[in-house]
């Protein structure tokens, strides 16, 4: 059976590589369209905060503040989980107010830089002992011979 238009056959777009059955009107991909708006400010500020809030609470936790005044370590720790807490309240208030009225306010940033900070706080916590009680206080106690 020979058929009469070769190109018929393969311009059926139910074949695999099919050729045909393309809307002559489709949307160029590399159109313009509406752009998203990004703040510089609030992406550098997002990654800033936490990345200091860590060195702070490690720096805290590991060296001579720890040894030789614990209850001042811990207490800037709890200051360190205050601004983490007060950044968990600017994201619900920003969410609340959100749902609320205001439907072009977008709470995402908000939300990235509480629980960044929380993650910073908790392994500045954590390694910061750890590299205390691994490594520091024995030297420090060594020295103190």
């Amino acid at each position: 059976m020979q058929r009469s238009n070769p190109e018929a056959y393969f311009s059926r777009p139910q074949l695999y590589g099919g050729f045909g059955g393309f809307n002559g009107e489709t949307k160029p991909f590399f159109a313009r369209s509406q752009r998203q708006r990004m703040n510089l400010v609030s992406i550098f500020l997002c990654f800033l905060i936490p990345w200091s809030l860590f060195c702070v609470i490690h720096a805290v936790t590991s060296f001579q503040i720890h040894y030789s005044r614990p209850i001042f370590c811990y207490s800037l720790c709890g200051l360190g989980l205050l601004a983490v807490i007060v950044s968990g309240g600017f994201a619900v208030a920003s969410t609340v107010n959100k749902l609320r009225s205001d439907q072009f306010r977008q709470p995402n940033w908000h939300w990235f830089l509480f629980l960044t900070m929380l993650v910073a706080w908790i392994l500045g916590i954590i390694l910061g002992g750890l590299n205390f009680w691994t490594n520091m206080q024995p030297y420090y106690n060594y020295r103190n011979l």
